[in-house]
């Protein structure tokens, strides 16, 4: 098991498989090997974690106003326009990593470094693994590397739960028969909730917290499940959607959408922030909301487990995301206050994130 890049100095090292652990391996090992080598099947698209701006690239992704109108694009031109912004800033075909895929049916690749290792060389693209030899790899491209000291499988997690007997809980090519990716339809009372079982195109935290808050209502008996038919029902549908948005891989079994599931749970908990009722009891909290980072204190504001410092927590959220980062003199541009520039352009965009609400 990989830990850190201690003992693998000016040894050439192969990587098998292309996700987040895998960029986060090889930038490691990139320092003190020799060469590092990373074999993938498909390619993947690689996102930067930082924007144009300078801040982190989700903080200005997860937002309403931006997740309803990337509902509502037709995929062809949202995969298009993501596409192509990628391609400008790293060219993908150029290192041999273009996938045959739109953007959005695989879960991207997040790293800012791998760019620059694979342009100066430290780090090297290469096809399915064929076959190993005694002393290197041949792949299916044809191609041969010899003197490969060591392999790093970076193929994801296998889910199971081999403590739990029910076969309700048996899991083929990571997918499972949970009604939310939490509860088992037929396993009643409804007394175990598996939590964070999930993989959101997000931080997974904020959809635990949540997943866990419905576990305790559930428990409670404050809210109760639909019957086990409409459960299955939906698990069904769930796995069509997910067959036909992602990758057919057990990578993407249960992958979500991180602010569309999070209001889904919110709503049976009673707590999806109701934005649309403070358009005019509290409009500078509704702009929040609607225009700027969606944080985990939206979902305190109302319902069971509210808290009282929401609402500050949430309309201070720039100072704590940019004020950190300004060391010595203060300055005049703020780059979290540019990116608010489309709230003074807001009347277009709450059309869409009416739509929104109202679904």
């Amino acid at each position: 098991m990989y830990k850190s890049s201690a003992g693998f100095e000016k040894k050439r090292v192969l990587l098998v498989g292309l996700g987040n652990t895998c960029g986060d391996v090889a930038t490691e090992l990139a320092n003190v090997c020799d060469q590092v080598f990373i074999s993938t099947r498909r390619g993947s698209w690689i996102t930067p974690r930082l924007t144009d701006g300078g801040l982190t690239r989700d903080s200005l992704v997860k937002r309403r106003y931006v997740n309803a109108l990337y509902n509502a694009e037709p995929r062809f031109v949202k995969n298009y326009l993501l596409e192509r912004k990628l391609t400008r800033n790293f060219d993908h075909s150029l290192y041999g990593l273009k996938p045959n895929h739109y953007f959005d049916a695989q879960h991207p690749l997040t790293n800012d470094e791998l760019p620059k290792l694979l342009a100066s060389g430290r780090v090297t693209i290469k096809g399915d693994v064929k076959f190993v030899s005694d002393n290197g790899v041949f792949f299916e491209d044809g191609s041969y590397e010899d003197n490969i000291d060591v392999i790093i499988y970076t193929t994801g997690y296998k889910i199971e739960f081999p403590f739990l007997k029910h076969p309700s809980y048996k899991v083929h090519d990571n997918l499972t028969n949970l009604y939310k990716f939490v509860f088992a339809p037929d396993v009643k009372p409804h007394t175990l909730a598996i939590i964070g079982c999930i993989q959101p195109y997000g931080s997974l935290l904020p959809v635990s917290e949540l997943q866990s808050r419905w576990a305790v209502t559930v428990f409670k008996g404050e809210r109760s499940l639909p019957n086990e038919t409409q459960m299955q029902n939906e698990i069904h549908q769930m796995r069509i959607h997910t067959a036909s948005r992602y990758l057919n891989s057990p990578r993407h079994a249960v992958q979500v959408e991180w602010i569309d599931y999070m209001d889904e749970i919110a709503r049976l908990i009673g707590c999806k922030p109701e934005w649309g009722k403070l358009i005019l009891k509290d409009p500078r909290l509704a702009a929040s909301i609607v225009f700027g980072p969606c944080i985990p204190s939206q979902y305190r504001l109302t319902g069971r487990g509210s808290w009282s410092g929401a609402r500050a927590t949430i309309l201070t959220t720039s100072d704590r995301m940019v004020g950190p980062l300004k060391s010595g003199l203060a300055q005049k541009n703020d780059p979290y206050m540019a990116s608010y520039i489309p709230m003074i352009l807001g009347l277009i965009m709450v059309v869409a994130c009416l739509v929104l609400y109202v679904a």
